[in-house]
């Protein structure tokens, strides 16, 4: 199981965070939020770049891990002089502690899953407005690799241009690279279109795209990379190697080049989203798990709706699994979207305080417990209103 402790980071005062298939992020405003979410990128980024070469551990410095890995989302200066980070996954386990930075590699490789890593930040609305990411001055750099993997969605003739709401669609015209929302009887410019559909478009279809790529070797390989992975092939083939020890090789060099996992960053889903949206975006969020193995999703909100749904899941999983009723199993079908679905084992819901603690929600039953800071708030704002009607 993948795991991440933070102490002393940014408003981070502690928490150990368990990385699950899904796992989420709720607190208010500045809490530390993205800041855990963005980590998580972070060292599975540094992982997979490890394992296929990119990187060497012995090159990676202390300096190196806050200006440069952490820089890339803009965390550099969260760092205190008792910072302590460490990250376990499948093949690495990552230690900075007092400005030193150690990484182990485990014995064997044989567990790990090369991942498609995508960081969805909560500016995405940008990315349907702006033609070049690269060439726009002190954008995040997150979003730029956003927009790239956005614009090869759109121009995919495998990705569905569907979307969850409301049975709204997206035309892309390669001609002159114009992308209109279509509705039952009108399509307009996404630029001009309501800034929920502006969030939710690149969402899901990067989501869709990247997806797609699982089970894949090349597709997401540079031109660099593919001339490494040739000539990685034809070391092999020259090689003084016997038949079955070559083909091992062969293998382990596919497996290297090869997408097996996808884990997927969101901040904030419900971004400028009806609840019954939010519900929808949730589901195409959830999809690849459902159908595909090795799919992750890792979320931070501010939406009750968004936790009440994600119990929902959890419910909808365990009548899904147990159910040999063909009238009840109709019927769940046609209540939630099919993505609508996660096994209760999978799901870890983080409270983030004020003061900066972490701390795991229970479950009640297997489902997500109602006592978090989101619906605190809502009975809070309840309350308030009793009083003023009683005055």
């Amino acid at each position: 199981m993948k795991h991440i402790v933070v102490k002393n980071f940014g408003p981070i005062k502690e928490g150990t965070v368990d990385v699950l298939p899904l796992t989420v992020f709720c607190g208010k405003q500045g809490s530390g939020k993205s800041t855990i979410a963005k980590l998580i990128s972070v060292f599975s980024w540094m992982e997979k770049a490890l394992f296929r070469g990119y990187i060497k551990a012995e090159n990676i410095n202390g300096s190196d891990f806050v200006e440069r890995y952490c820089g890339y989302h803009g965390l550099t200066h969260y760092f205190k002089d008792i910072t302590y980070l460490e990250y376990e996954g499948d093949s690495c386990k990552f230690v900075y502690s007092s400005g030193t930075f150690n990484i182990q590699k485990s014995s064997s490789d044989a567990s790990y899953k090369v991942p498609k890593i995508i960081y969805m930040p909560a500016e995405r609305n940008l990315v349907t407005a702006i033609e070049d990411a690269k060439n726009v001055k002190n954008l995040p750099l997150a979003l730029r690799d956003m927009q790239v993997e956005y614009r090869s969605a759109l121009q995919s003739d495998m990705v569905s241009k569907h979307l969850p709401i409301n049975g709204f669609s997206i035309e892309y015209s390669k001609d002159n690279d114009k992308t209109w929302v279509r509705g039952k009887d009108h399509k307009i410019d996404l630029i001009e279109a309501a800034s929920g559909l502006q969030s939710a478009t690149p969402l899901v279809l990067t989501t869709r795209y990247l997806a797609n790529k699982i089970g894949s070797i090349n597709q997401e390989l540079s031109a660099e990379d593919l001339s490494r992975r040739l000539k990685e092939m034809e070391e092999i083939m020259s090689g003084d190697l016997s038949g079955d020890t070559r083909m091992l090789a062969i293998r382990a060099l596919d497996k290297k080049y090869s997408t097996e996992a996808f884990l997927n960053i969101v901040e904030e889903p419900e971004q400028n989203l009806h609840p019954s949206a939010q519900r929808d975006i949730l589901a195409e969020l959830l999809l690849p798990y459902v159908l595909k193995e090795n799919c992750s999703l890792v979320i931070t909100t501010h939406s009750p709706y968004i936790i009440n749904d994600i119990s929902i899941a959890a419910k909808a999983w365990k009548v899904h699994m147990t159910c040999n009723n063909d009238q009840i199993y109709k019927k769940l079908n046609k209540l939630l979207p099919q993505g609508l679905r996660v096994n209760k084992s999978d799901i870890a819901i983080y409270e983030i305080s004020e003061n900066g603690l972490v701390a795991k929600l229970p479950l009640y039953e297997g489902v997500p417990s109602d006592d978090n800071v989101l619906n605190k708030y809502i009975e809070e704002s309840n309350g308030v209103f009793s009083d003023v009607s009683l005055n």
